[in-house]
């Protein structure tokens, strides 16, 4: 064998080489990354099984009930009282927002403004608009 192609052999060599021991770290870092999701994933649903999403669920219709109860107040309230009302409203969503996130708080804003103009009785409108104004979030608005 000449110089060159032992020079050539040993380049094709290691350049095998590289590329097999690329393949094989490759094939390790996926099997650990393999493990590593199953392991995550399965941790993920324990805890979705838990309470949690019962609990964000809850708090999700709570605020969407709060949203279209505002909405509906805004009917209720008199045209010279309504800016009041809607200030309050804003404060409610600002503190919604800070509160539980920005999610929540869209939820708020649009039930609020599907119930300001949906019909519904306005029988209601007297104690709708106790409630709400014992609500907490509307007495910080107040203040």
């Amino acid at each position: 064998m000449t110089t060159k192609n032992v020079f050539k052999t040993s380049i094709t060599c290691g350049f095998a080489l590289t590329i097999l021991v690329v393949l094989s770290t490759t094939s390790v870092a996926q099997t650990v990354n393999s493990k590593t999701e199953k392991q995550i994933l399965h941790l993920t649903s324990e805890q979705d099984s838990a309470a949690q999403p019962d609990e964000d669920d809850k708090l999700d219709e709570s605020v969407r009930k709060f949203g279209s109860a505002a909405g509906a107040a805004y009917q209720c309230t008199a045209e010279a009282d309504r800016g009041k009302l809607v200030m309050e409203v804003r404060q409610a969503y600002t503190r919604i927002g800070q509160l539980f996130g920005t999610d929540r708080a869209f939820y708020f804003a649009v039930h609020f403004g599907n119930s300001s103009q949906a019909q519904f009785d306005k029988a209601t409108c007297p104690e709708l608009l106790k409630k709400l104004r014992e609500s907490i979030l509307m007495r910080r608005a107040a203040k």
